[in-house]
Parts: C-alpha cells; structure tokens; sequence
C-alpha cells in the first residue's frame, strides 16, 4: 500500500498546479484514495473518462509517481498533463475499461470491455465447443475486435489529444463459424504498464464473476452512454440472420446505444467500487436507443447454471 506524508502530498499538489497548462480552467486539484493508493484527481466541466494519466513529481529528492483521475465538475475544459521537454507521453498513458476502440482496417467503434491480467472463457454449444484464455488481456464483442481475426491491430482513443493508440492484437474469439453465438474475443495487451487492470473508467474494480439473474441490478461502463445503470428482466434471444443469440435484456432508459459494444455489464460486489462481471454488452441501435427498456447482453455462468449457450468463466488463476 502506497501512503504520502503531509509533505509529499503537499508537493504533490504544488507539482501538479505547475505542471497543468490552463486551457479554459480546472475547478480542483485534490487528493483522493482508491484501493488503498493515493491518486490525484482533476475535475473540470469536460473531464477525460476514457484514459488516466499517471504524474511523476519529486518531493525531498525522491521521485514519486500516482494515477491520475478526472472528474465533472464545475469549469470551462479540462486541463492536460504538461509534459516537461524530453519527457515521452506513452510513459504517462493510461487506458482502462470503457475506452472507446477500434480495430485498425475496420469502420465500426465499439467500447474495451477491460485488461485482466487474465481471463479464460469455455462456450459449450452442441457439435462447437470453444475456449479462449490468455494473460495481460484485453476483453471486448467479437465484432469490435475485427470479427474475432487473428492478429487484427487494436486501437485506442486517447481523448487527451484525440489520437488513436495502438494497445494491442486479437488472438482468439468465441464466435464459432456456426450454431448458437456468443460475441466475445480476446486480444494480447501491447504494454501492460499502460493499462489499470480491472479497472472500469473512475467507477472502480472488477473482483469476480456471478451469473445474472432475473432482477438483478446491473450497470456498463460504454464509450457512447458512459456510466448507466439497469434492471435485468429475463432471457432473451435475438437473430443475425440464421443465426441465434441468446443472451439476457435490460430495462434501462438509454442502457446501451451504438458505440457501446464490448462493454462489459457489471453488478455491485457488496462495497462501493467493487463490481462482479455478469456478461458482454450486445450494443443498442437507433431506433432502441432513447427507449424505456431496451439493451441485451450475453450472460457468464461460472457455475453452469443452465445458461445457453453454457459458459464458463475465470478472471483469476
């Protein structure tokens, strides 16, 4: 656990007011704990949900480094991290879950589901049986990552200075050639040390799987709609053509809309800033978004429960 002393926090401060170049107005600079670490939170009226900075300061000789968070708040825009002459932006890039993404040579965005440090899905389906797992992973719908290709290039919006990143490649996907489909795909993580793992935007961490169930409170994290909360009414199944997804529905207003594909349906652990993973987002469309219930995701059952197609679903090794 990373503590500062009321001196390293102060310089910390007095660091980040120097080195945050004025375009239009922070409110705040503060300090804030998350998971027993100090991080330095900015709010301003146009906060950057989709990446966090990490910021190097010295205090009493010693060099230091914590996370950065943004937050809405009162203010113009949101300052940016003045990078000192020399100093190489990639080491203060930070991505998280519900980044909007991208697969390079592919027109459709979509949202990253999360980076684990590892992840391994089983999909049982009659005659097509598929496993997927890896470690330092990226975790989205097969679609966004370029229909689940091997070896297809991932891209990142970095809405600090609106250039897309490259974070990773696609290694296996779930999708299968036929029967019932589940939408989910793995990709290699570039650099792990650009990455919060487990971590969904400013909401907080992913500590395990759950199945979900009629009722249940369930939110997503997406780059279209942001932070959205939901009840889940029941299965569902919906078709592709010839092709059948079974998944669950959400009544939610605005729950999911185009753009949020891949993110990831969450349900509190218990604590605040705790979730458990219950499945993949589906994604919206025109005409449902906007509307009183709408919104499907295809469901994880760690324990066989009876989902369908059946799942089986580890985050920890």
């Amino acid at each position: 656990m990373m503590t500062l002393s009321d001196r390293q926090a102060s310089d910390l401060l007095n660091a980040a007011t120097r080195r945050f170049t004025s375009r239009g107005g922070v409110n705040s600079l503060f300090l804030e704990t998350r998971n027993n670490k100090p991080w330095l939170v900015v709010e301003s009226a146009s906060p950057t949900h989709h990446t966090a900075s990490s910021f190097a300061f010295q205090s009493r000789n010693r060099a230091l480094r914590v996370p950065v968070a943004y937050r809405r708040g009162p203010g113009i825009s949101c300052h940016e991290l003045e990078l000192a002459e020399g100093e190489d932006a990639s080491e203060f890039l930070r991505f998280e879950g519900g980044v909007r993404i991208r697969a390079n040579g592919h027109s459709g965005i979509g949202t990253l589901g999360g980076a684990f440090e590892y992840f391994r899905i089983k999909i049982n389906v009659k005659r097509d049986k598929r496993l997927c797992e890896g470690d330092n992973v990226l975790v989205s719908k097969s679609t966004v990552f370029g229909n689940g290709r091997r070896g297809t290039i991932i891209e990142a919006l970095n809405t600090s200075n609106n250039s897309w990143e490259r974070i990773g490649k696609t290694t296996c996907s779930t999708k299968g050639k036929r029967g019932r489909v589940f939408e989910l795909a793995l990709a290699s993580i570039d650099n792990p040390s650009h990455f919060d793992m487990r971590q969904i935007a400013d909401r907080g961490k992913i500590v395990g799987v759950t199945a979900p169930r009629p009722n249940m409170t369930v939110y997503k994290y997406g780059a279209a709609t942001g932070w959205t909360r939901g009840r889940v009414i029941g299965r569902t199944v919906w078709y592709a053509g010839h092709r059948a997804h079974y998944g669950w529905s959400v009544d939610g207003r605005d729950f999911t809309c185009p753009g949020d594909s891949g993110a990831l349906v969450l349900t509190s652990a218990g604590s605040a800033g705790r979730f458990r993973v219950v499945g993949i987002n589906y994604g919206g469309n025109s005409a449902s978004c906007g509307s009183v219930t709408q919104g499907a995701f295809q469901g994880f059952d760690t324990k066989n429960s009876g989902s369908d197609p059946k799942t089986w679903v580890k985050i920890f090794k």
